[in-house]
């Protein structure tokens, strides 16, 4: 999606800050999914991603995990 230079500006911030934490990694990946941000009402701004378009791609389980309650019952 496009950003504003301000927001490419944030963006960089936030990706650098995070690298450095440990909190993400660089990876190579032949998937990739736009990130915008997204106004929170503090005024601070909340970076998203839209992943609706590789979830098209993802095979969804057959038999999904059942509630632990159940299970241990």
């Amino acid at each position: 999606y496009p950003m504003t230079l301000k927001e490419e500006e944030e963006l960089n911030i936030f990706i650098d800050e995070n690298l450095k934490s440990g909190r993400i990694h660089v990876l190579k990946s032949q998937y990739a999914a736009p990130c915008f941000f997204i106004p929170k009402k503090d005024g601070l701004k909340w970076l998203v991603q839209d992943y609706r378009k590789i979830n098209q791609y993802i095979v969804k389980d057959k038999m999904p995990i059942s509630f632990i309650s159940k299970v241990v019952d």
